[in-house]
């Protein structure tokens, strides 16, 4: 029993130990470049330091600033520290989601592997399609973006927590600082204020994030007939979020100043120049979520919320394919919340097929049919992981790359 206990107790820190090192060794293989997104970053946060520099999103250059400006550790370095810090919120994140969503339905190392599967995998590959892996497929694990890189955490945790307590009871209560107070407005509030620390890394969530607020607040209103009033009560607490996003918006994407000047919709112009085939690009790169949807609970389990994920995912990428930067255009920086919803929609798909197995597991009059499903599904998911580890040591070894 004590031997069980030792092991549960390391699985933690020795799967954040393991994402640390992996991390910190592609970070220092990207700056060793000297070129890229992440030295680019570098140049940024010395020049936001010196007073030269003026940016929205300043949050990772101020963890750069700690270890470089507080901890006097070498520049290059201390980004690849910022990487692996925000990598490891990231991890601790989708390892707390996962024991709110699934509770006892994992044991400590099941949660761990969620969490190393969701730090490493991608897309499928099919050479013969696209010599292409990430450009024009999307993936939650970019790697080369430090800053994307650095809104995940809050992407998780928000996100979920949303979905949490959506349809939560009022009357659900929490003790917090000497007094019983509504669960779920306390965690409305938490999200709000997640939302807001998002905008100051990286809008690529809440540009995301806001929109899919509304639709939901729409379907459930359809749906339920609630008081409009219900809604607004809930809604208020993304209006901080959603004035900085409107101001960086407004007047810094549409200012003739800016260097990247404006916005244009232009649909599918900038997927199409990475991708030979849009549909194909989108089957390949959610091939799981997919596969899950067909998965049927006898239990419907979380009935009420499982077209969150989806929404987020949709939104994001109609915003890839619908807008693009009159400067830049093919940088592709409106991919960057389509990133983030493959991960969303990742995550939430395996809660869901991780409870059908148990169900099913338990069930002693399980049909063959529910074998095969559960065969498929961690097919497809060995599948993922596999070649989101074959990018890994590809941009790893690979001089002068960044991304493909």
């Amino acid at each position: 029993m004590k031997e069980e206990n030792f092991n549960e107790k390391i699985a933690l820190p020795a799967t954040l130990s393991f994402i640390a090192f992996m991390v910190y060794n592609l970070s220092i293989k990207f700056i060793s470049s000297a070129h890229g997104d992440i030295f680019k970053h570098i140049e940024y946060a010395e020049k936001m330091f010196e007073g030269t520099y003026k940016t929205a999103t300043p949050i990772y250059y101020f963890v750069w600033g700690f270890f470089n400006k507080v901890l006097c550790i070498e520049k290059n370095i201390s980004a690849a520290y910022a990487d692996v810090f925000f990598s490891i919120l990231c991890a601790i994140s989708i390892y707390l989601i996962t024991r709110l969503f699934l509770k006892d339905s994992l044991g400590e190392w099941g949660r761990c592997l969620v969490v190393i599967f969701m730090t490493f995998f991608g897309p499928l590959y099919f050479p013969s399609f696209s010599s292409n892996y990430y450009l024009g497929q999307g993936t939650f694990n970019t790697w080369h973006n430090p800053t994307n890189n650095s809104v995940k955490f809050i992407a998780i945790s928000a996100l979920f927590l949303f979905i949490y307590y959506f349809n939560m009871d009022e009357n659900e209560k929490i003790f917090f600082r000497g007094k019983n107070i509504s669960k779920r407005s306390f965690l409305n509030i938490i999200v709000g204020l997640l939302s807001f620390i998002s905008v100051f890394i990286k809008p690529s969530f809440f540009q995301v994030f806001a929109p899919t607020i509304v639709i939901v607040y729409l379907i459930d209103w359809i749906r339920t007939k609630r008081n409009i009033i219900f809604y607004i009560k809930d809604g208020v607490v993304f209006i901080p979020a959603t004035l900085v996003i409107f101001y960086d918006v407004f007047f810094l994407f549409f200012s003739s100043t800016r260097t990247r000047g404006g916005i244009e919709i232009a649909p599918l112009d900038v997927w199409n120049y990475y991708s030979p085939n849009i549909i194909i690009s989108i089957l390949i790169t959610i091939t799981f979520p997919l596969f899950t949807i067909f998965l049927k609970s006898s239990k419907q389990q979380s009935k009420n919320i499982n077209y969150i994920p989806f929404i987020f995912y949709i939104v994001a990428l109609l915003e890839f394919a619908l807008l693009a930067e009159h400067t830049g255009r093919y940088s592709g920086n409106f991919m960057w919340g389509m990133n983030l919803g493959i991960g969303i929609l990742f995550l939430y798909s395996i809660f869901k097929f991780i409870k059908y197995n148990k169900e099913y597991s338990t069930n002693s009059k399980i049909i063959t049919r529910i074998y095969i499903y559960i065969f498929i599904g961690y097919v497809l998911l060995a599948s993922h992981f596999l070649w989101g580890i074959w990018y890994y040591f590809q941009l790893l070894v690979r001089p002068m790359t960044q991304c493909f």
